[in-house]
């Protein structure tokens, strides 16, 4: 595979820096535009040519593709799919791929040791049967560092630019319900054959009507809807890049968060520490505070979000949009509040107040995610074979 042609057309190094490739592109552009060459029909394919390689160098996904699998590679890079292409993706698959796979391994010989020690069948301390899991947490550690710098070398190329693309889709959005508050309809690109409009004889006497007035009520209180609209608008994309910005750098504080709780629990079980269970499960709690606070700023940019849309409806916000908000406020703490109660039933049954209680009812929590599920699955083949009723 021919990695060198481009470089070779535009007369500049493998390593030229971004600069020195805009200074050849600029030379040889002026070199060899049609216009100064009126009468070479040659140099009009060859400017084509400089001006290709200067896209795809200029490009630092397209170079990096370019460097490892030629302008082949460049070519597949904008199908479906062409993103595996870029040497840093693939790095990062490859990376996650390795490091499941040992994790897994890692994770099969501690539970081992676990049950030999339950079982009595050794009589280890628990910091040697934790070794494994301390090894997978090192190795997951490894994995994020790398990650993070992967990711700072992915910044200006193609992830960015898809990030800008859903950020101008989301403006295009909110443009589109903004002008739907205004009663502004895009048109369309195959509109109707006009119809007669004439009004029937007496209509032009009989008053404005109720939705006559409807429509006059609404243009009255457009500005207050905009500046409504407006404010919650500012108010959820702030709630959203915090949610990005701490969905960012909550993997590494979770990960530290449990190997302390690890390492706590390990010094509780050898009885080097003569610690409460809620202080050994501190640590644990703690992860559980940063998923609740991550968990609040989601529901409230999603409660904004339905407010913002209750605004384009006729409707009392306050009727319309209670359901939804308690539906959405549900799905996002469900789970959390199942952890949470589980950890405080177990904490309290070693602890000892609980300590009469059987296991079966301390795990009582953990069964309701399968009755949720559960029903989520009767409810859906209710759907369907109603669906399929009024289809025959």
């Amino acid at each position: 595979t021919d990695t060198a042609g481009l470089y070779n057309v535009l007369g500049v190094d493998r390593d030229a820096t971004p600069d020195e490739l805009k200074r050849a592109y600029r030379r040889l552009a002026l070199q060899h535009h049609p216009d100064r060459n009126p009468g070479a029909s040659g140099r009009s394919g060859e400017f084509v040519r400089i001006q290709y390689a200067y896209d795809v160098l200029s490009d630092e996904r397209r170079r990096r593709i370019y460097n490892r699998y030629g302008e082949i590679g460049v070519q597949m890079a904008g199908r479906m799919g062409g993103e595996l292409l870029d040497p840093l993706v693939s790095s990062l698959l490859s990376t996650f791929a390795f490091a499941s796979a040992a994790v897994a391994l890692l994770l099969i010989a501690f539970f081992a040791l676990l049950a030999r020690r339950i079982d009595h069948a050794n009589d280890w301390l628990f910091s040697v049967i934790f070794t494994p899991l301390w090894t997978a947490d090192v190795l997951v550690l490894l994995v994020l560092m790398s990650v993070r710098l992967k990711d700072a070398a992915l910044i200006g190329s193609g992830s960015s630019q898809s990030t800008d693309d859903s950020t101008s889709e989301q403006l295009e959005q909110d443009e589109m319900e903004e002008a739907a508050v205004d009663g502004e309809v895009p048109a369309d690109p195959c509109p109707a054959p006009p119809t007669d409009t004439t009004p029937l004889l007496g209509a032009e006497n009989s008053g404005t009507g109720p939705q006559q007035q409807q429509q006059q009520q609404q243009r009255r209180h457009r500005p207050s809807i905009h500046r409504r609209r407006r404010r919650l608008r500012t108010v959820r994309r702030c709630a959203e890049a915090r949610v990005s910005e701490l969905a960012t750098a909550t993997p590494m504080l979770y990960l530290l968060l449990l190997a302390g709780f690890q390492i706590s629990l390990v010094l509780y079980l050898d009885g080097y520490v003569d610690w409460t269970i809620m202080r050994v499960a501190a640590p644990w709690f703690c992860i559980e505070a940063i998923h609740f606070v991550l968990l609040t700023l989601q529901l409230t940019a999603g409660l904004l979000r339905i407010k913002e849309r209750a605004l384009l409806s006729n409707d009392n916000p306050r009727r319309s949009t209670a359901k939804p908000m308690l539906v959405l406020a549900a799905d996002t703490y469900w789970w959390l509040v199942i952890r949470v109660a589980l950890a405080l039933l177990v904490a309290a049954k070693l602890a000892g107040p609980l300590a009469a209680w059987s296991w079966a009812l301390i795990f009582a929590p953990a069964y309701l995610p399968a009755v949720r599920w559960a029903a989520a699955l009767f409810f859906l083949r209710q759907q369907l074979r109603a669906m399929s009723g009024d289809a025959e």
